[in-house]
């Protein structure tokens, strides 16, 4: 038989494994926001999505106090917008040597199960990333505390364990501020080293003027990036305009909430959920938080001795369900959350709109994977693509909240 490293030997093997036994990528890594919000495909590559609301009420009323004709106002009509969504894309891509390859290529079974083990950690790598961008996009992933040479450390509020976890070799850009300022870096920086428990990133690459309050982003993302959903909610409040809608209408504002200088309790969170209640909210609200405030109402939690029919708690809970009035709040645990702060949000509400979630074939072809040769190089390039943004349709019945010291809730 040909040598197993050949272009036409490998490229048989390869469209036998993805087109026909895995076209679309899986979530295998946990991701709470994808796992939570689905995918609505609601446009088609290059276009983009328009998604109508209400942003104010019908007014033509009228009344009297006792009998005889009733003189009518004159009809005032509510108002509308309409969103106009993406396209936003996010792409990764990853190769491997031909050596490499025909190591695992003795037989089709071979293989298959090689690639199976082999490529999950780059499909485990870009639900990662686009986990990262639904949460944070247009919002940062780390705010600069101090910086000793080439370290810097992350504010205790402002650190995200999972984004950190497995980034070195990642590239990251950081500037003073979230929209404008000034860029720090002048080459690419590139994580050398990460310590969770110190909240230190040690990079590489020309810097100067990193300072207190400067805004860490993966590399060329700002400003290209989707909307996160904190990203639309910090918008909303500072009165940005949001897929070309105006934030002048309360009723599409989020709401900000003071979690104080303590840390995070059940009495805060009913707070908060009661901001989104006045706000006209009658739906389930989904709050993510850290796992490590998570971890402190559990056992508040399991420390009491009985829970009314409604409430839904066991030892190890993965979530905690609790109601205030018509509103249901449902808590889940994070670790894409910032340590500092949470976000609640109307589920019923909330969806990724896009044209295609994550695929390893050709958009627009059905039999023609994402797999191409390297022109300069004796090795195989694979890609993964998506183009999605997270939409919230009643950003209203948002809240964020944090510290106001900046510190953990």
């Amino acid at each position: 038989m040909a040598a197993t490293n050949t272009a036409s030997t490998l490229a048989a093997y390869l469209k036998e494994v993805y087109p026909n036994g895995l076209p679309t990528v899986t979530s295998p890594r946990k991701t709470p926001f994808l796992d939570l919000f689905p995918f609505d495909s609601q446009m088609t590559l290059g276009e983009k999505a328009k998604i109508p609301l209400q942003v104010t009420d019908e007014h033509g009323f009228a009344t009297k106090d006792g009998a005889g004709s009733l003189t009518l106002a004159s009809a005032i009509a509510h108002e509308g917008v309409a969103y106009e969504v993406g396209p936003y894309q996010l792409a990764g891509r990853f190769r491997i040597s031909y050596d490499l390859a025909a190591q695992a290529s003795k037989s089709k079974s071979s293989f298959g199960t090689w690639n199976a083990k082999g490529f999950i950690p780059k499909l485990e790598s870009a639900q990662k990333r686009l986990e990262a961008v639904c949460m944070y996009g247009r919002d940062s992933i780390g705010e600069v505390d101090s910086i000793d040479t080439n370290t810097i450390t992350i504010k205790a509020g402002k650190w995200a364990p999972f984004i950190w976890a497995g980034a070195k070799g990642m590239e990251i850009d950081v500037f003073s501020a979230l929209t404008g300022g000034s860029q720090r870096n002048s080459t690419t920086l590139v994580v050398t080293g990460i310590d969770s428990s110190a909240r230190t990133v040690t990079v590489s690459g020309t810097h100067s003027n990193i300072a207190d309050g400067d805004k860490i982003f993966f590399r060329n993302f700002r400003g290209n990036e989707a909307y996160g959903v904190y990203g639309l909610a910090r918008a909303s409040i500072a009165g940005s305009t949001i897929f070309n809608v105006a934030h002048t209408y309360e009723t599409i504002v989020s709401k900000d909430y003071d979690c104080g200088t303590s840390e995070l309790s059940f009495s805060k969170l009913m707070e908060a959920a009661s901001m989104s209640m006045d706000a006209g909210c009658d739906e389930t609200l989904v709050c993510f938080i850290p796992g490590k405030a998570f971890a402190r109402l559990a056992v508040q939690q399991s420390a009491l001795r009985q829970y009314g029919g409604e409430m839904k708690l066991k030892n190890g809970a993965k979530s905690l369900e609790f109601s205030l009035g018509d509103i249901d709040l449902k808590i889940v645990p994070s670790g894409f959350n910032k340590r500092g702060e949470f976000i609640m949000l109307p589920e019923r509400y909330v969806s990724r709109v896009g044209a295609t979630d994550f695929t390893m074939v050709m958009p627009g072809k059905s039999d023609e994977e994402l797999v191409t040769q390297v022109a300069d190089e004796t090795a195989y390039e694979m890609r993964v693509y998506t183009s999605q943004c997270p939409v919230i349709e009643q950003l209203g019945w948002v809240v964020i909240g944090d510290r106001s010291d900046g510190g953990e809730l």
